[in-house]
């Protein structure tokens, strides 16, 4: 039987024995409630696309729990995001972007034949972490900033990366919160080409650590490329997603883009591996709460 990777496997129908098709549409609540975080405490949203985004959530949630189609509840919601992007291009986060996507992804497997509404969902949420880790492994690699350092110092420096940690290092914080307001002093100030802005370290080898740290985050979003390329029933790619999300919620909170990668994650994680299913759920959990808080 041939088969091509760009396709869903049907070497691996095994897996769906004893799944039901309305599968598909009960995992999508996962990142329904993702979504209904992001577009509940989304500032600027914008009224008619929130809204169209509220009708579209209400109606998966109403399908997934009546046992119906929810297709075409997440093509209202890609909608009502796309409207959202559409409102203001340049200033919506990347998260919105990946939600949108998402949701049209959902909306096209759930419109399938019921039978193969299961592998398709896997199968998009699949080549959607593919995407976003292909997408940000070439981004670093083309960006003089990120290669430089110069991203990364900048952001430790102004307390964007590691501030939970930086809160638990003695003067750390103090020093973070120094650098802060001699930031917005310079921001507001009559623009002048010729200024300099001294920030104090907050970390000894600084250099050190913005190196480590910067070869750290390629090689782990390129594993995560790879993995989910070549091996995505693997446990080793679905444990790094989860370390990924943990490490990333440690260096910084971005919770919401950390709760969407989860609740893909859990798309694409084959039914038989349970006890992964089991934490995916439970880190969508924490930190979708953790994003409404």
């Amino acid at each position: 039987m041939s088969w091509t990777p760009f396709l869903p496997d049907p070497r691996y129908g095994r897996e769906l024995r004893g799944i039901t098709p309305s599968a598909g549409d009960r995992e999508s609540i996962v990142l329904a409630f993702v979504c209904l975080a992001y577009v509940a405490t989304t500032a600027g949203f914008g009224d008619p696309p929130r809204a169209v985004a509220w009708a579209g959530l209400g109606a998966v949630l109403l399908g997934a729990v009546a046992g119906r189609g929810v297709w075409a509840g997440w093509a209202l919601v890609a909608v009502g995001l796309a409207l959202g992007i559409a409102g203001r291009p340049f200033a919506v986060a990347n998260h919105h972007f990946v939600l949108t996507w998402s949701s049209l992804a959902l909306a096209l497997a759930l419109s399938a034949p019921a039978e193969e509404r299961v592998e398709l969902v896997r199968h998009n949420a699949r080549w959607l972490i593919v995407a976003i880790m292909g997408f940000a492994t070439v981004h670093k690699l083309i960006s003089p900033e990120f290669m430089s350092g110069s991203y990364l110092t900048f952001g430790i420096v102004a307390g964007s990366f590691g501030e939970p940690l930086l809160r638990f290092c003695g003067d750390c914080a103090g020093i973070v919160e120094e650098n802060r307001h001699a930031i917005a002093a310079f921001r507001n100030a009559v623009p002048d080409s010729a200024a300099v802005l001294p920030l104090r370290s907050p970390i000894p080898d600084l250099t050190a650590v913005v190196r480590g740290f910067g070869v750290s985050i390629l090689i782990v979003e390129a594993a995560l490329f790879g993995l989910f390329l070549f091996a995505p029933r693997s446990r080793a790619a679905h444990f790094l997603v989860l370390a990924f999300a943990a490490g990333l919620g440690i260096i910084r909170q971005e919770l919401v883009f950390i709760s969407v990668v989860v609740a893909l994650g859990y798309l694409s994680c084959p039914h038989s591996r349970r006890w992964l299913k089991r934490a995916y759920l439970v880190a969508a959990v924490v930190f979708t709460g953790l994003a409404v808080y």
